[in-house]
C-alpha cells in the first residue's frame, strides 16, 4: 500500500453525521515556531537587530521570515556587505535571548499524550535555538529534530519532512503535518504527507484547526494516533474526500 492510499484511509477515516471527522495516522510532524509555540516577537527582535546592523528596513524582512531557516532570508536579502557565515552565528547566539515564550493552546497536553517515537519536529530555526524556545514554553523536546542544519534545503523543499519521517521509520504518507506558513505546507504536500494549518487558513492545507484544543478524543493506541475535529462553516473539506 503506496504513501497516497495510506493517506486517504488512516488520515482521514470516518465522518461522523457529516459534523466531524475521525482523523487516523501513524506519526505527526511539527513545525515549530508558531505551530508549537509562540515566539514571533522573540524573532521579530532578533531580526529587528540584523535590520538595524545593516540599515535595511525591517518590515521588508518580517514577511520573509516565516517557515525560512536564516541563511534562504538573507540570500533573499542579496545584501552585497553582509558575511553570512558571521552573521548566521550572531543571529543564533540573539535568538538564545528568548524572553517568556508560550506553547500554542493545547500543544503541551496534546504532546504528553503521544508516543515519543511517535513524533517530530522540522524546524527553520538552528537546534539550539529550536531547543531553548521548546524549553522556555514548557514543553517536551523531541526524539527527532530535524532543525535548519539538518538539511542541505529548506522548505519549501521536501526535504526536513521526508528525513523526519525516515527517522521515525514511516512513510510520509504515514505522517500528518501541522504548520503556520504557506512553504511550510507546501513543503509538507510534496513530501507527501497530509498537511493541517494551525492559525490562519493556508492555501493548500488539506484542513484548518485555531488550536489544538480542537483535536477532540486524542488517543494513540499501538500504531495509530487518532483524534476527532468538529466541522466549522466555511472550513475547506479534506482534499481525500474530494
Amino acid at each position: 500500500m503506496g504513501p497516497k492510499r495510506l493517506l486517504q484511509t488512516l488520515a482521514v477515516g470516518e465522518s461522523m453525521n457529516g459534523r466531524a471527522q475521525r482523523w487516523r495516522t501513524r506519526g505527526l510532524l511539527f513545525d515549530l515556531d508558531g505551530t508549537l509555540v509562540d515566539s514571533s516577537a522573540a524573532i521579530a527582535r532578533a531580526w529587528s537587530a540584523v535590520a538595524s546592523r545593516h540599515s535595511f528596513p525591517v518590515e521588508d524582512i518580517l514577511p520573509l521570515l516565516p517557515g525560512r531557516r536564516a541563511i534562504d532570508v538573507l540570500k533573499l536579502l542579496e545584501l552585497s556587505a553582509i558575511d553570512r557565515k558571521a552573521e548566521l552565528v550572531r543571529l543564533e547566539a540573539e535568538q538564545q535571548i528568548l524572553g517568556p515564550l508560550r506553547p500554542i493552546r493545547g500543544a503541551d497536553t496534546l504532546l504528553l499524550k503521544c508516543p515519543p517515537e511517535r513524533w517530530a519536529v522540522v524546524t527553520a530555526a538552528p537546534a539550539s535555538v529550536a531547543r531553548a524556545r521548546l524549553r522556555a514554553a514548557g514543553l517536551p523536546l523531541p526524539q527527532v529534530l530535524i532543525a535548519a542544519e539538518s538539511v542541505a534545503q529548506g522548505k519549501p523543499a521536501p526535504d526536513g519532512y521526508l528525513r523526519a519521517a525516515a527517522a521515525l521509520d514511516l512513510a510520509p504518507g504515514d505522517c500528518v503535518v501541522f504548520e503556520d506558513a504557506v512553504i511550510g505546507i507546501d513543503a509538507a504536500r510534496s513530501a507527501g504527507c497530509c498537511t493541517i494549518a494551525i492559525g490562519a487558513q493556508i492555501r493548500g492545507a488539506d484542513h484548518h484547526i485555531a488550536d489544538y484544543d480542537e483535536l477532540q478524543d486524542f488517543r494513540a493506541d499501538g500504531g495509530e494516533i487518532s483524534w476527532t475535529v468538529q466541522e466549522r462553516a466555511g472550513r475547506t473539506r479534506n482534499r481525500a474526500y474530494s
